[in-house]
């Protein structure tokens, strides 16, 4: 009776256009937490649980412990909101209330991802998703479907990503919650804006905020604008960029959220760089900066960081960016965003080369490639754990719909015993019920068996998209060369086939038996991206993986391995044709300059290193090394870093490695001329006048 009272009550209020007079302290949070009134939020969620706590009232306990987890996410503070978010997953545990913990997994997932986490972030979305399908509303299916689709976006499984992010656009549609579905637009343009795909990202922005202006809610049009703006702003359309920029950053200042009014400075100072007005992007990001560390906005600050960074280093100012690289690089590790710790390595070896700090640039030129093959690395795993995670998923699923229907069935037989002892119908009745008991274990068994088929068939259509994903990445797509993935994928084979030949030769040479790695290196070409701007630069790329490839034959592997670095595999070649490669090389890409925008030229020179394979030592002829790909590779860089210090545009390399001892190389002419000298390797240089 209360509850109909309760519906009528409400239904009544919503005929009449209005709401109930009241708000709980709860919805008082919230709103404090959107309006960017942290402090304040924290303040009362505080003594909301002071309060909960005294009159032991367990379920507003765990409802504010969850709101002080949501306030720590907002903080960038993911260990805190990890701690208050399980405190109240416990209590929702406790009370049996599956509903609020299966909201308080998403929460905890997505704090997970937040870290870059991607893997155990997937499991605790699952356990969600796995409660929502029986017990959820559209708009929490919606809800899980959107954050699968982010963290799988995160994870490079983009077919997965368009999937659910489509399951949630449904979703929003049958509810008809048109900011979920300009939500679930909105990502999929992301989706598009990640992969490069700048038109299609830009018609689903377009979509998203018709939408949101047609709602009128401003965070929302400020959102949707703010991506219009940062996409035509990497198309090079800075006028419509600014206006939309400008426009969110009104919006958010409209709404007083404090955080999103410094993301779109952030887009504004970015876009300033890109404008040329580096003075006022100075004064800009060093504002924002200072207003993340007083909010402990770390993602934000990263970004600020980063920006400033790009100013310093146009501005010259390399002993600036390198203090500032120095305190970026320990945020983005504790924020676990490796990917970022990558790029500011980078940062950190180009602005340690311009100050000529040689042996320190090299230091962390190794750190980077040691960390780059390490997330290359977890790439593979996470790929595995989404395919573990959904087939768990599937099996959790059905253990909670088994473990209800075991539930119902005791509830029903100890029902039936009590009535049974009453009188003959109620026998009668026991007898019905067991009959339906059978029918439904049956029908159970039955739908175990489809159960089974169903995750039997999704296990294959997962690893056939992989399969696919797989291929589809195999491929730069600036420059339309191999990437460093196809070369980790198909070189074994032809290392094998190499140390084969060698231990058939009866120590005789073979013929057309060597592998020979070449790693080529663009000299100064930062300078071309700082001069003529990045799309020149990429012009540069283009056009030298279309000399290569005119170099080089078409059984060869020819690999745009990051930057401006290719590497190409002559494949079963004699090695001393090796240094005639390298020597043409170098000399085609200095010979011809390069064509930029407008009838612009530019000169660009190159240096090369090399080293050809077996390599002579009796180890590599009796057994294959533990890792044949990196010890060459290394073997050829070090050669490239020695024409790098040596005066760029050339070549250094060896043409075979005598003694085992010799590995790994050193990485200057001189110690290298000096193992030659000892009969421990055979070295090959260009001879300049």
């Amino acid at each position: 009776m209360k509850l109909l009272l309760r519906v009528a009550f409400t239904f009544i209020f919503l005929l009449l256009g209005t709401k109930p007079a009241f708000a709980s302290p709860i919805d008082d949070i919230v709103q404090l937490r959107e309006a960017g009134k942290l402090d304040e939020a924290q303040q009362q969620a505080i003594t909301l649980l002071q309060r909960a706590e005294q009159q032991s009232n367990t379920q507003l306990e765990a409802d504010t412990l969850f709101q002080l987890g949501r306030n720590a996410m907002e903080r960038n503070d993911y260990k805190d909101a990890q701690q208050w978010l399980n405190r109240a997953l416990a209590l929702y545990q406790d009370t049996n209330n599956e509903l609020a913990a299966a909201k308080t997994y998403r929460q905890i997932g997505l704090t997970y991802r937040y870290q870059s986490n991607y893997t155990v972030a997937l499991e605790y979305l699952y356990m969600a998703l796995a409660v929502f399908q029986s017990n959820g509303s559209e708009k929490d299916m919606a809800s899980i479907n959107n954050s699968l689709g982010v963290v799988l976006e995160k994870m490079g499984q983009f077919n997965e990503a368009v999937d659910y992010h489509q399951k949630a656009l449904e979703s929003n549609y049958a509810s008809g919650n048109q900011q979920g579905i300009a939500s679930a637009v909105y990502n999929l343009g992301d989706i598009r804006r990640v992969m490069g795909d700048y038109e299609q990202a830009l018609s689903y922005f377009e979509q998203a905020l018709t939408i949101d202006e047609a709602s009128g809610n401003k965070k929302d049009i400020a959102y949707s604008s703010y991506k219009i703006g940062y996409v035509n702003m990497q198309m090079g359309n800075y006028d419509i960029a600014s206006h939309y920029m400008q426009r969110a950053h009104s919006l958010f200042v409209e709404i007083g959220a404090k955080r999103d009014i410094d993301w779109a400075l952030s887009g504004l100072s970015d876009l300033a760089v890109k404008q040329g007005n580096l003075l006022d992007a100075e004064v800009m990001v060093k504002g924002i900066i200072e207003r993340a560390e007083h909010g402990q906005y770390k993602s934000l600050l990263l970004d600020g960081y980063q920006t400033l960074i790009e100013i310093y280093t146009q501005q010259e100012r390399y002993n600036n960016a390198l203090a500032l690289i120095e305190q970026a690089i320990p945020l983005a590790e504790e924020m676990g965003e490796l990917h970022q710790v990558s790029q500011l390595l980078a940062l950190k070896v180009t602005t340690l080369e311009t100050l000529e700090e040689v042996n320190k640039a090299y230091q962390a030129l190794k750190q980077q490639k040691q960390l780059d093959e390490s997330l290359f690395n977890q790439k593979r795993l996470d790929a595995l754990a989404s395919t573990q995670a959904q087939t768990e998923f599937i099996r959790r699923a059905n253990e909670i719909e088994l473990l209800k229907q075991q539930q119902a069935t005791q509830q029903v037989q100890a029902q039936s015993e009590r009535e049974s002892r009453q009188t003959l119908f109620l026998i009668v009745l026991l007898l019905g019920l067991l009959a339906f008991l059978i029918y439904s274990r049956r029908a159970q068994s039955k739908y175990t068996r489809q159960l089974k088929q169903e995750v039997s068939a999704r296990t294959a259509e997962l690893k056939k998209a992989n399969e696919e994903l797989a291929a589809m990445s195999l491929t730069d797509k600036l420059t339309a060369l191999h990437n460093r993935r196809f070369l980790e994928s198909h070189i074994d084979a032809d290392i094998t086939t190499a140390l084969r030949k060698y231990q058939q030769s009866n120590n005789v040479r073979p013929q057309e038996a060597d592998l020979c790695f070449f790693v080529i290196d663009l000299d100064n070409f930062k300078q071309i991206n700082d001069t003529y701007g990045h799309i020149a630069g990429d012009k540069v790329l283009q056009q030298t993986a279309k000399r290569l490839k005119a170099i080089f034959r078409g059984s060869d592997f020819l690999i745009r391995w990051g930057g401006e670095e290719f590497v190409a595999v002559a494949r079963f070649i004699d090695r001393q044709n090796a240094t005639l490669l390298a020597e043409r090389v170098v000399s085609d890409i200095k010979q011809i300059p390069f064509v930029l925008d407008e009838g612009q030229t530019k000169s660009v020179t190159c240096s090369v290193g090399f080293a050809c394979f077996p390599f002579a030592c009796e180890s590599e002829r009796k057994r294959q090394l533990v890792s044949p790909l990196d010890t060459i590779f290394h073997a050829a860089d070090q050669c490239l870093y020695a024409a790098k210090t040596s005066g760029k545009a050339t070549w250094v390399g060896v043409t075979d490695i005598v003694e085992s001892t010799a590995l790994p190389l050193p990485s200057s002419v001189a110690d290298l001329t000096a193992l030659e000298n000892e009969g421990m390797i055979t070295l090959s240089r260009e001879n300049k006048p």
